[in-house]
């Protein structure tokens, strides 16, 4: 059974996990946040009230995190009820283990937590119409 306050206190805040970043990625996880803009319609679309954790399962040096987590944090800046952390993939099997995509370690992951670290949900990689689109256009 995964501990996910445990998780949750060694992972790392989206801007420090930014700022230890050692890949050739970096200046896209920093850009990325920059010139991503959370439209109103999608800050009205979260329900208010409860608190909501977000622990993302990531890399630095993944190009697929790198165009997500940091929109998810642009999300989160902008509603005060949620929080983002970012826990490397490759230090924690024991979790990554628990979310594989068709028997692969696909990131990122992203996984809700409620005020009480219990899983209310979690998605990624990929959204399902996406991935069929990169399989199918992998040698292009």
């Amino acid at each position: 059974m995964l501990d996910f306050k445990e998780l949750w206190d060694k992972a790392q805040t989206f801007n420090a996990f930014v700022d230890g970043c050692k890949a050739e990625h970096c200046g896209l996880w920093k850009g990325v946040y920059n010139l991503a803009r959370v439209p109103d319609w999608a800050v009205a679309s979260v329900p208010g009230g409860a608190g909501r954790k977000l622990l993302a399962i990531a890399e630095d040096w993944c190009g697929d995190a790198s165009n997500t987590v940091p929109i998810i944090a642009k999300l989160v800046d902008r509603i005060p009820s949620l929080e983002l952390r970012v826990i490397p993939r490759d230090d924690n099997p024991e979790l990554m283990n628990q979310y594989l995509t068709n028997g692969s370690r696909s990131i990122p992951i992203v996984i809700a937590l409620d005020d009480d670290f219990k899983e209310i949900g979690h998605w990624g990689p990929r959204p399902t119409q996406l991935q069929a689109w990169v399989m199918a256009n992998r040698a292009t």
